[in-house]
């Protein structure tokens, strides 16, 4: 069966199946150990110098590279331990040798002197073993030099070529000199880790001295001198010979180490590449990882021919699968990973982390039992709704373009009537008859709106009339969508309120000044979504209030409902947990496909979504109203960072007045943050009028900000020319 099944792969060239899987072929053994190593081939050293850093390293450090390996603990041991056995047994011979007057005293001398230095220095780098950094900079310098040393001690060690230097006959005696060359040799190999180059240059260093001192001294000149060196020869051609074999094994291994290591460190870094932007969460990227798993067990399961293991392949992947659905699905992440993109702004990056970086939040999962007619099904009420008393006939026609009219002012009704959160929520309270669904009287409904306006203050940007154009927009994302057909009379009271109340009581500070300063309210809510608890418990602490409880008919469940509806979607509208909130999402949407209205936590998770996209939704209307919106948050900005700079405190990034790029900031804005989220809405809407009206426009207003940033950029740099040129006149002068 084996010798079968290997012949049908050899007869199988790889080629890209009916379905784009990849057939392989059996891979001969000798020609997978050809690898093309980049090294010299005479001198085995790697071309790239920071490649024979990762290989001393490898050697010589444990993986944490902060301490010496095990393995080189125990080769630092053997070879101190046999050259200090050596070093003693040649004192311990000459102390002998010397006592039985075959050893002159100036031998005796040389002797024990050479090899009590030798133990001594040998144990001077020991030392640097607690700075494992410099130990392995240095250690193969150091035990080559000691070699040089030791080899000359071997040589000269001779009783014939020292006779010949001191010029005696007294000693008789020979200390076993090549018996040491042969020992240190094999030891030395293993502390250098085989290198090659060092054992080549030492040994021809001590053959050269070999040879010269039998040379130059005519009392070593003979036939037993002539035996040994050949044999010292013969040893040391055949060691130099196996170092470069072990040393370019050595090599081969840790170099398919090193390019799997790199090519993983690779993949993992190119893992989220389908992800446009360069902010993503943990959870993404395990989802992919599951993918190209999954992927890799498909390409296995077309080689394997036999069915158990196939089935089990299989098995696998659908077990994958689930796995990727149960983390798209479950608790995410909190940590999210930046990567910015190349041509990303240093400042709006400072900017992002200040402000779009915090912990996240989640929600079990729960199914909705509500059975409510949807808004597409809705009925206007027939009876014309008018607010006469404004001086104005009919209001009510100026209305009924929410959620219509992408470019709705609100700013008209709020300088007709003087309000506007008020007037929104009543007129869309009594054109939907929600006051028959809750079971509220009309004045209850009013009072109820009145109250909730009356919490917002006089702010530049986060006031009423912000809360009533990000409920417009919002209307608009689900009265232009699918989302009509999928929302009941519970999930449009629940967005109504939620827009409405989503910034009440908003002091126009940012929750990072406010957790800086140790503000109370950050104490309050251990901050932690600060303002957005805020916002979420004024708005139920009204609800709450004797006389205007529009839920005070609701049943429990309904009540409920309603209740986690409302806070998960204000708390969506945290800018601090801006990139986990849109990683969840682009999540679910994207990459899993799996987004569920009809289940309720799917639901709030989009609901969550369309009152974030709407919150910033000024960044896509019309220039004018959209640059209206720029001012005023700008000015907003400026005074959070008017008060900073009174406290002495660091102004926060395009909070300053002075220094603030306008043009610059709106631009980052618009391309870091808000274009991200309105494309991964828009492909989840799939609605062409969403896109034309909201996506489109938005890239419009990117462009017109980005025009401005240059044009000021080329002002800028002609003042300052003018500026240099002036200074060299009154230099000259």
């Amino acid at each position: 069966m084996n010798s079968n099944r290997s012949e049908y792969l050899k007869n199988n060239h790889p080629v890209e199946g009916a379905e784009g899987i990849r057939k392989y072929t059996v891979i001969n053994q000798d020609d997978a150990d050809k690898l093309n190593i980049p090294v010299d081939p005479n001198l085995l050293k790697f071309y790239d110098q920071g490649v024979n850093g990762s290989y001393i390293k490898h050697l010589c450090l444990d993986k944490s590279e902060k301490c010496l390996s095990e393995e080189m603990y125990g080769k630092l041991l053997i070879f101190h331990l046999n050259l200090s056995l050596v070093c003693i047994c040649y004192i311990i011979f000459s102390v002998i040798a010397y006592s039985d007057n075959n050893l002159s005293q100036s031998h005796f001398i040389f002797h024990l002197s050479c090899n009590i230095g030798m133990l001594l220095l040998s144990f001077c780098l020991l030392p640097l073993i607690k700075n494992p950094e410099i130990f392995v900079k240095y250690h193969k310098r150091f035990y080559a030099g000691l070699s040089v040393i030791v080899y000359f001690y071997y040589v000269i060690g001779n009783k014939h070529v020292l006779n010949s230097i001191i010029n005696t006959d007294i000693s008789e005696y020979n200390l076993p000199m090549n018996l040491g060359i042969i020992a240190y040799s094999i030891t030395l190999r293993y502390v250098i880790y085989h290198n090659f180059l060092s054992i080549l240059i030492v040994s021809l260093i001590m053959l050269s001295a070999y040879i010269s001192a039998t040379l130059a001294s005519p009392k070593a000149y003979n036939l037993n001198n002539f035996n040994e060196f050949f044999i010292v020869l013969i040893f040391i051609v055949l060691q130099i010979i196996d170092t470069q074999h072990t040393e370019l094994n050595q090599k081969k291994s840790f170099w398919a180490q090193f390019q799997y290591e790199r090519s993983y460190k690779t993949s993992i870094t190119n893992r989220d590449e389908d992800i446009v932007d360069g902010f993503h969460t943990e959870t993404e990227l395990l989802i992919q990882a599951c993918d190209k798993i999954k992927k890799t067990l498909k390409q296995v399961c077309s080689v394997i021919i036999f069915k158990d293991i196939k089935e089990k392949l299989k098995l696998a992947q659908v077990e994958l699968d689930h796995v990727k659905h149960q983390i798209g699905k479950g608790g995410y992440l909190k940590e999210v990973k930046i990567e910015p993109r190349v041509d990303m702004d240093p400042e709006d990056q400072e900017f992002i982390s200040q402000n779009y970086l915090e912990v996240s939040y989640a929600t079990p999962p729960e199914r909705s039992a509500i059975t409510e007619v949807t808004l597409f099904e809705f009925k206007d009420r027939e009876q014309t709704f008018i607010f006469s008393h404004y001086g104005i006939d009919k209001l009510e026609s100026v209305l009924s373009q929410l959620g219509k009219n992408w470019s709705f002012d609100i700013w008209f009704v709020h300088d007709t009537t003087g309000h506007s959160v008020s007037i929104l929520g009543k007129y869309l309270f009594e054109k939907w008859q929600l006051n028959n669904f809750l079971n509220a009287e009309s004045l209850c409904t009013d009072e109820f709106f009145e109250r909730l306006e009356a919490g917002y203050g006089k702010n530049p940007y986060h006031n009423a009339c912000h809360a009533a154009d990000v409920l417009h927009t919002q209307l608009f994302f689900i009265s232009q969508s699918s989302l009509s057909k999928s929302l009941t009379q519970i999930d449009i009271i629940a967005c109504i309120i939620s827009a409405l109340g989503h910034d009440i009581g908003h002091p126009a500070l940012t929750n990072r000044f406010l957790v800086n300063n140790r503000d109370k309210i950050a104490v309050r809510y251990n901050d932690s979504s600060v303002l957005e608890n805020m916002h979420s418990a004024k708005t139920f602490k009204l609800l709450a209030t004797e006389g205007i409880n529009i839920f005070k008919n609701l049943t429990i469940d309904d009540w409920v409902k309603m209740r986690k509806t409302i806070i998960e979607m204000i708390l969506e509208t945290d800018m601090s947990r801006h990139f986990e909130i849109l990683g969840k999402f682009r999540t679910r949407v994207q990459t899993l496909s799996n987004m569920d209205i009809s289940i309720f936590e799917d639901k709030c998770q989009i609901l969550g979504m369309a009152l974030k996209c709407a919150d910033i939704g000024h960044s896509a209307k019309d220039i004018d109203l959209h640059e209206k919106w720029s001012m005023l948050v700008c000015e907003e900005f400026f005074r959070q960072g008017d008060i900073e700079k009174e406290r002495g405190q660091a102004v926060s990034m395009y909070c300053d007045r002075v220094t603030t790029d306008i043009p610059k900031s709106q631009a980052g804005f618009i391309k870091n943050i808000c274009l991200p989220l309105y494309e991964i809405w828009c492909f989840y809407l799939k609605s062409e009028t969403v896109e034309k009206f909201a996506l489109e426009q938005l890239k419009k207003n990117l462009e017109f900000w980005s025009h401005k940033k240059k044009r000021r950029a080329t002002v800028k740099e002609d003042l300052r020319s003018k500026a240099d040129a002036l200074k060299r006149i009154q230099t000259s002068k």
